[in-house]
């Protein structure tokens, strides 16, 4: 695979102190599984606190066949284990990690739920189907090793409670009167050992056009409690849940995908409740172009990290790989984007003590075919800006020191006016490579230091933008 650049956004705003300080993600490694091409990630989880697994799989033509894959990598990247899982005719969908040694994998087989527990040594400890015409969605680990699944059975929602050795314990549907389909797309149980489960809420006969997101309520012994739609005719009418998450304090967290009206563009969404529903806060995040989330993971003190693609936040016309962090309430940390030539998807991502890693595949340009599955590690850097008030320079400047440079870079510049800062990176073909910074900042002088990372030695240009003006300092790097 080619080097992947980065591109970054840092939110923050400069009061009239000299000084301050931002988090920003940089890539520690990243990591190519398998060697044969069309290798697709599904899912990473957190096996230990020095291991993660992934469930993938692989599809090979002439003749057509598909497998499937468990794999474990340390958090320094290293291959411990990759083994193959017999899934003949089995479509998978998810995966739970029980403990360091033993999954619990789900899927699909003739259209029945289908879900078997593995350890590494892909030894099967049981293998069961249950169900017709079901589509399942998330699986969880809820109370005495116990199992919670969700998807959708005859378009209505539907969980099953699952013993640690594959018995169902209940099974209940939901559907909602009228002209409705339901989908579960996630479940989890709260503190109280009742459930909800997250759901796409579709009018099929078209009275109000569109899906919007729902959440289910459940007892501990699977009887509907209370259900709730969240529509807003502020907002798009067309929003789709993909997973909640519950927070250190017992709210619930919901990151969908939200479409732009008739535009084909999506963004993302993150909505707080509490452990009822009660919505706390919502914010949207994207570029109005095609920005589209595929997992959320939260740590120990209730900051959100996304992944998912971005077209609009990363090197032009292109799909990067898109992940973004924000904090308990919301609020927007770092927005990053990590790209080549390919056309790059995470499709997971999972909290470790080491730091981020998430998963997903990188192919040619606008091909079904030749994907390779990438794992990347990142870690938070902090980026120091400082700024002097005590000046007013009379126009816009930009110089940056040493030039040429191998090393760091101090980037310094000018601005005469409160505005909306725009630091990025082209090459010597007038292609993006990197954001720098994207701030709104007050009059001043600023400095930064920039350390490059997976950027080829040659001929560069630093562009600093603001509300009316841009100035261009082209720049020397070399290895």
């Amino acid at each position: 695979m080619k080097s992947l650049v980065y591109c970054f956004s840092i939110l923050l705003s400069l009061p009239c102190s000299t000084f301050s300080q931002s988090l920003v993600p940089d890539t520690l490694w990243h990591s190519s599984i398998g060697n044969i091409g069309n290798e697709f990630p599904i899912i990473i989880r957190r096996a230990s606190n020095n291991t993660v697994a992934i469930l993938g799989y692989q599809e090979l033509f002439y003749p057509y066949r598909k497998t499937t894959w468990l794999t474990r990598l340390s958090v320094s990247g290293d291959l411990i284990s990759i083994v193959p899982i017999d899934s003949s005719g089995i479509n998978l969908k998810w995966m739970a990690v029980l403990d360091s040694n033993d999954m619990i994998v789900c899927g699909t087989k003739s259209d029945s739920l289908w879900e078997t527990k593995i350890d590494t040594t892909r030894i099967p400890h049981w293998s069961q189907t249950y169900l017709d015409s079901a589509s399942i969605r998330d699986v969880s680990l809820c109370d005495s090793g116990n199992l919670i699944v969700t998807g959708s059975l005859h378009d209505s929602l539907f969980l099953a409670k699952i013993s640690e050795d594959g018995v169902i314990k209940w099974l209940k549907s939901y559907s909602r009167k009228g002209h409705y389909s339901v989908d579960g797309t996630s479940v989890l149980q709260l503190s109280t050992g009742h459930f909800v489960a997250a759901a796409n809420i579709t009018d099929t006969a078209g009275d109000f056009g569109s899906t919007a997101a729902g959440m289910y309520f459940i007892t501990s012994s699977g009887d509907l409690d209370t259900m709730i739609v969240y529509y807003h005719n502020s907002r798009s009418p067309i929003e789709n849940p993909v997973r909640i998450v519950r927070t250190p304090n017992g709210s619930i967290v919901m990151l969908c995908n939200v479409l732009l009206g008739a535009y084909g563009y999506n963004d993302a969404s993150l909505r707080l409740t509490d452990s009822n529903g009660k919505e706390l806060w919502y914010h949207q995040y994207g570029s109005w172009n095609l920005d589209e989330a595929s997992d959320i993971a939260i740590d120990e003190i209730g900051n959100l990290s996304v992944c998912g693609y971005t077209k609009g936040f990363g090197i032009p016309n292109n799909r990067d790989f898109w992940v973004f962090k924000c904090d308990s309430t919301g609020n927007m940390v770092w927005n990053f984007a990590l790209g080549s030539d390919l056309w790059e998807v995470a499709s997971s991502i999972t909290t470790s003590s080491h730091g981020l890693i998430f998963t997903g595949s990188a192919q040619t340009l606008g091909s079904s075919f030749g994907g390779q599955t990438i794992v990347v590690r990142l870690k938070e850097l902090t980026l120091s800006v400082e700024g002097s008030h005590d000046s007013n320079p009379s126009q816009l400047s930009l110089e940056s020191y040493p030039n040429p440079f191998n090393g760091s870079s101090i980037v310094q510049f000018k601005i005469p006016f409160r505005s909306s800062i725009n630091l990025r990176l082209f090459n010597s073909l007038g292609q993006q490579v990197g954001v720098l910074l994207d701030v709104s900042l007050e009059p001043g002088q600023y400095k930064l230091t920039w350390h490059p990372r997976d950027l080829s030695s040659g001929v560069y240009f630093l562009r600093l933008e603001t509300n009316n003006n841009i100035v261009t300092q082209k720049i020397i790097f070399g290895k």
